[in-house]
């Protein structure tokens, strides 16, 4: 069976409300920002261009690979069946359209082949950095959906979906260069044994895995090809970023990690959050001198890292439409005093310990599977110089998947909570414009 949850009434229920929000959602926006709006406005075009037949044509200004304009062109030719009207071809409305299908259709199918659990699909499907961008014309939507269609398939494990799986990570790699590290994580999650001798057994776990490795070619052959493509690919570009490669220059900025677990916490409270979880992190850290010791050091490196290692990308500065620009100028670096931002250190501790206890005690993974996704995430982040909420959509969603079984409570609560903050942002987005000075003819908006 494809759902094996209980409550799966409720579930359906559910589900019939977010694709109602989701429905009226799409008409509110379309209604009050019909023009491409941010980097829309390099994405639109670019899908237009395609829909023209000018596939040569490019945009030097997008970074990005050419998945989303040719899910953008497959949707129009196909949406013009269904609506003869020339206007609506390759239209701004039309191409989020296809954003919308992969959020209310693809994504939550990709997560029930995985979970086989609706509840957790619609929780998913409901996330605010993710569900925010189902309604405008950006990438993250469908490069979320290839990495977990690529998951969802392998684990049919069978040598025609292994092959496919490849494919759909390979694919995912259109939309985003750095899913190319999700797609060797997709690799490992897929060779990791689903009966493990030991579960805390690191040495038994990486032979079994090795062990996979050489007798599953039918997994090792196609992603290894998939990394081979990719490394042929960057040596022709010259690097991993197209088009304008100056302001996405890789370098070292770990404190990006201490960033994911400030949204890491303030997403997924209702997951984890109990009376008892707080003691234990406190009995953890403060019961013994031991304990305190370590947490007085931890805290110590991370305030190092944040005084020798933060990077300020310009971009940071100088944008007062994405809500990272008021977190940054609030949270993580106050203006108010030199050494506000270290006021931070222990809620980054906090979220750091949380996710990755969280990971070990109540996913039912392995300590090399959790190992290599801590990896990814750092392979994905630590290189980016700039603090940008959408970094950290896979990473979450992967983590999401790897819990255990959520209480059914746990997981309303977490719907509900990613719902209303849907709703604050988008009433925010639609309803509290406002002018930058020399752009009178132009609205801005607040986004994540």
């Amino acid at each position: 069976m494809l759902l094996r949850e209980e409550g799966t009434g409720a579930a359906i229920a559910r589900h019939v409300i977010n694709l109602g929000l989701a429905s009226w959602t799409f008409k509110m926006v379309q209604d009050r920002v019909p023009l491409p709006y941010l980097d829309e406005i390099f994405h639109i075009p670019q899908a237009q261009k395609y829909c023209m037949g000018e596939f040569s044509s490019w945009d030097p200004k997008i970074t990005t690979p050419p998945g989303l304009y040719i899910i953008g062109y497959l949707h129009s030719y196909l949406f013009k069946i269904f609506s003869p009207d020339p206007d609506t071809f390759c239209s701004v409305k039309t191409l989020r359209h296809a954003n919308l299908i992969g959020l209310i259709a693809f994504l939550p199918l990709a997560v029930v082949m995985i979970k086989k659990s609706l509840s957790t699909a619609d929780a998913i499907c409901s996330f605010p950095l993710l569900a925010f961008f189902g309604f405008l014309y950006y990438t993250d939507v469908w490069s979320t959906v290839f990495i977990l269609a690529a998951m969802a398939v392998g684990l049919k494990e069978s040598v025609y979906t292994n092959v496919l799986s490849a494919v759909l990570a390979g694919t995912s790699i259109l939309f985003r260069q750095t899913n190319v590290v999700w797609a060797a994580f997709v690799a490992v999650y897929l060779l990791h044994p689903k009966k493990l001798v030991d579960k805390n057994n690191f040495v038994e776990d990486i032979l079994q895995l090795v062990q996979r490795a050489i007798t599953t070619p039918s997994i090792t052959i196609p992603y290894g090809l998939v990394g081979a493509l990719f490394l042929a690919f960057v040596q022709y570009n010259g690097g991993i970023a197209l088009g304008d490669k100056s302001n996405h220059v890789a370098g070292v900025n770990i404190p990006q990690l201490f960033y994911a677990s400030l949204f890491f916490l303030f997403f997924s409270w209702p997951i984890w959050l109990s009376p008892t979880f707080i003691r234990r992190y406190l009995n953890f850290h403060f019961r013994s001198p031991m304990g305190l010791a370590k947490y007085i050091l931890a805290c110590a490196v991370i305030a190092g890292i944040i005084e020798k290692l933060t990077v300020i990308h310009p971009f940071i500065l100088a944008d007062n439409r994405h809500y990272t620009f008021y977190i940054w100028r609030r949270l993580i670096s106050p203006s108010y005093h030199e050494h506000a931002k270290f006021l931070m250190v222990p809620v980054y501790h906090l979220g750091i310990w949380t996710f990755i206890t969280t990971l070990y005690q109540t996913s039912p993974t392995s300590w090399v599977l959790t190992t290599t996704f801590i990896g990814a995430i750092a392979a994905t982040l630590v290189p980016s110089p700039l603090f940008e909420a959408r970094y950290y959509i896979v990473p979450y969603i992967v983590w999401r998947l790897l819990q255990g079984r959520i209480e059914p409570r746990r997981e309303w609560a977490e719907w509900v909570w990613y719902s209303l903050i849907n709703l604050l942002t988008f009433y925010v987005f639609l309803n509290y414009g406002f002018k930058w000075p020399g752009y009178d003819d132009e609205i801005m908006r607040f986004m994540w």
